[in-house]
């Protein structure tokens, strides 16, 4: 796997993300409250789940579908 490191200050990235300002923001206009938060992230782990389980439950697919549709 490749090992390089394509950000080399993964903090100058975070902060320009704008999520927690965003998050912050509706906080401070009493639009969002914890709970709403934690219902939201418990909903996304349930759908990543619900995601991880049915291809886990997925037949494998055949070996020659693997270069099926790649054009060099």
């Amino acid at each position: 796997a490749d090992q390089q490191e394509y950000r080399t200050d993964r903090n100058a990235v975070a902060e320009k993300d704008p999520l927690p300002k965003l998050q912050q923001t509706l906080y401070d206009r009493d639009i969002l409250t914890q709970a709403d938060v934690d219902d939201i992230q418990a909903d996304a782990n349930r759908q990543i789940e619900a995601a991880v389980a049915a291809m886990r439950a997925a037949p494998l697919l055949a070996p020659e579908v693997a270069l099926q549709d790649v054009y060099a």
